[in-house]
């Protein structure tokens, strides 16, 4: 099969879209598949020749490279190794969507609503998952005085933990929302929960293990993320079948309320007497060598190559039925 995976972009979370491509691309190769990888962003040559690896660019122009549509065209299909932006809220999906291509993950309209952190959680809340308490804060904005500490900061739309910070005072939280708003200009400002993290990932319908996350300094951040062994990643968790069974309850009804269909993630804080908050949704999970979502996979039995392989086959199926 030719697939041509899709990474890079201009998002703040591009070097983690880049480790992810090339992982999936290798993985893909060894089933046996003709792979290009490509970044979004770069010029390609619509006939680049299969078993490639196009340069990945270094100076943005434009969200989407000339020829890269025309590229994917003569795929079979499109393996989206892209995070944060618009290769996460649903607009490159989009595209590739009236285009009739094949690309995996969740349709467009699901991944905008799971990349809006505000308007997921009024979906989970109205729905009767709790979510921590938050506000919306606007940058140049006066700051809503009914906020209580500790609070956590965080972009709207952000991902990887780029641009998260706690304040326990006013100070803090000025401090946190420069931070946040150096990414982009709708920042959540959320009460924080305190107890066990969990994430808990759902691939094509089914909940995986979830997996416990012990971080370094106690706050899973880029770091603790992507550097190995920064953090502890129990899988599966060491919790009681109910526990289990609770947090893959609340990770497949969030998964439902955003209309998500072939993966997602949901990060959960499980507080000492036993309520689960559902922090966010993460529609288009990592797939490097430290991401959570694969290890949750091996915990079920499913190895790198064969999560790689049930996406791009769900993939071609859609396009077949809607054919």
């Amino acid at each position: 099969m030719r697939v041509l995976v899709l990474c890079g972009g201009n998002s703040p979370e591009r070097e983690v879209s880049i480790a992810s491509g090339k992982m999936v691309a290798k993985a893909l190769k060894e089933r046996g598949h003709e792979v290009t990888l490509a970044d979004v962003c770069a010029d390609v040559d619509p006939n680049a020749r299969k078993n490639s690896e196009i340069p990945l660019k270094t100076d943005f122009k434009g969200t989407v490279g000339k020829g890269v549509v025309s590229l994917a065209r003569r795929a079979d299909a499109v393996f989206f190794a892209l995070h944060g932006g618009a290769g996460e809220n649903g607009v490159l999906k989009a595209l590739f969507e009236a285009n009739g291509i094949a690309v995996t993950g969740n349709g467009s309209k699901a991944e905008m609503l799971a990349m809006d952190k505000s308007l997921s959680k009024l979906i989970f809340r109205s729905n009767g998952l709790k979510t921590p308490k938050w506000t919306v804060l606007k940058r140049g904005k006066p700051i809503r005085q009914e906020l209580c500490f500790p609070l956590v900061i965080k972009p709207n739309s952000g991902g990887s933990s780029i641009g998260v910070s706690f304040a326990e005072n006013g100070k803090e939280l000025s401090d946190a929302l420069d931070g946040a708003f150096l990414n982009e200009d709708t920042v959540l400002a959320e009460e924080k929960i305190v107890g066990r993290e969990f994430s808990v990932g759902v691939l094509l319908g089914g909940a995986l293990p979830p997996i416990e996350i012990i971080a370094d300094g106690g706050f899973y951040d880029y770091r603790n993320k992507y550097v190995k062994d920064a953090a502890k990643e129990i899988c599966p968790a060491k919790i009681t079948p109910r526990e289990d069974a609770a947090l893959r309850k609340a990770a497949l009804l969030a998964h439902e309320l955003l209309g998500l269909t072939d993966i997602s993630r949901t990060d959960m804080i499980m507080t000492e007497t036993g309520e689960i908050f559902v922090i966010e949704t993460n529609a288009t999970p990592g797939m490097t060598e430290t991401s959570l979502l694969p290890k949750e996979a091996a915990a079920a039995g499913i190895g790198y190559g064969e999560l790689c392989e049930r996406l791009l086959q769900k993939a071609l199926k859609r396009k077949k039925d809607f054919a």
